[in-house]
């Protein structure tokens, strides 16, 4: 399958992969780039509430837990919105 990106056919992995890669860029690769800004401003609050919330003892993936909740799911959302695409 390919995804029209800029008018240009590129993989449909690709736009999952830059999202995995670069938190955002799935986004703006699809055209959305207002959705990127979107997600990477809950990445930032949600990852300072979560560091200020936890404990000295938690690792520094559990103090950022939030943030990488919210770039899970964007990378899941970049998934839908491929498929979508190239269909």
């Amino acid at each position: 399958m390919k995804v029209l990106v800029n008018n240009r056919k590129v993989p449909f992995w690709f736009p999952i992969f830059a999202a995995l890669v670069i938190p955002g860029s799935g986004y703006v690769l699809l055209g959305r780039p207002m959705r990127a800004l979107q997600m990477l401003f809950f990445m930032g609050f949600f990852g300072f509430v979560t560091y200020r919330l936890s404990g000295m003892d938690i690792s520094l993936i559990g103090r950022f837990a939030g943030a990488f909740a919210i770039w899970a799911l964007s990378v899941v959302e970049v998934h839908r919105l491929a498929k979508l695409k190239s269909v």
